[in-house]
């Protein structure tokens, strides 16, 4: 599928099956320009769960005929780009995975729920898409979402930046995990370096039981502490981390309601936190992470602290 010629001025970017245009401080992004076909891609490519697949590869002959038993299930995947992203000012752009454009990319991610990355970079794993083909239930609240969220992650320690967008990159990855195990253990990643984050910007003092730093984030960012699932979900985490034991059983041959309701808990928490950490502390963020219902996304009525 061809593509715009990339330049310095422009870095393209996708999957995101939206085709709007956002515009926020000092850039904007539009659709590419063969957007309809990138849709029509991935409408071929998603699968009825809602995820895109890696391709399964193999070696081939002199001629290109597959060697026999050499197909394995495939790993990486690359989606086409679904927009570009331009600075209003004309300065040049830079692709890496430590600066302001990857930021924005990751930013725009956790707001859809949908992993991004910079056109011809790969995915790891599997991609989930869902519900958001051809649908975009954000409006123009993303537009402020991100110019506020740009603003904060620009005042934020250069550590604190650089923890922020792995944080957000992790979080978009827990859907490409299988086991409910592998998701929990990765979102709860994420919630150590959410707390880490507000310990370098916020001075607070640092708290040695997990149940504590649970409370902590939550009661910092604004968004609903319930101690009985916080204890739960640390309940679930140390016989995991420190005794190899999930759902009382062998990680990967068992599951059960605890361990899979946690897992579906924590990257529902994670993404009101990070969302309240980006200074967006709207109403969206104070509902129930523990539900499975989904919310609105409001407009923040406010200027954040």
């Amino acid at each position: 599928m061809s593509h715009e010629i990339p330049d310095k001025h422009t870095i393209h970017f996708g999957l995101l099956p939206i085709g709007r245009e956002f515009a926020f401080g000092d850039y904007v992004i539009h659709p590419v320009s063969n957007f309809n076909n990138v849709v029509d891609w991935l409408e071929e490519h998603v699968r009825h769960d809602g995820y895109v697949y890696p391709s399964t590869s193999c070696f081939a002959d002199e001629t290109g005929k597959a060697i026999p038993n050499t197909i394995t299930p495939g790993h990486l995947l690359r989606v086409p780009a679904s927009h570009e992203l331009r600075r209003i000012d004309g300065k040049e752009l830079t692709i890496t995975s430590d600066n302001e454009a990857y930021f924005i990319v990751l930013a725009i991610g956790l707001l859809y729920d949908i992993r991004l990355t910079y056109h011809r970079w790969w995915h790891d794993g599997r991609v989930f898409y869902g519900r958001y083909i051809r649908g975009d239930s954000y409006g123009h609240v993303a537009d402020h979402f991100l110019e506020t969220a740009l603003s904060t992650w620009q005042q934020m320690k250069p550590s604190s930046q650089q923890i922020i967008i792995r944080s957000i990159w992790m979080h978009l990855r827990t859907k490409a995990y299988r086991w409910d195990f592998d998701q929990f253990q990765t979102a709860y990643m994420v919630i150590d370096a959410i707390y880490r984050t507000l310990c370098e910007e916020r001075s607070i003092k640092a708290a040695s039981r997990h149940r504590d730093r649970l409370e902590c984030v939550a009661t910092e960012l604004g968004v609903h502490c319930d101690s009985e699932r916080f204890a739960r979900i640390v309940d679930i985490r140390n016989p995991l981390i420190h005794e190899v034991k999930w759902n009382n059983g062998l990680p990967g041959t068992v599951t059960g309601d605890e361990g899979l309701q946690a897992s579906l808990w924590l990257p529902r928490l994670n993404k009101r936190l990070l969302v309240a950490l980006l200074g967006y502390t709207n109403k969206f963020v104070t509902t129930s992470w523990w539900t499975m219902g989904n919310y609105y996304f409001d407009r923040l009525d406010h200027a954040p602290n």
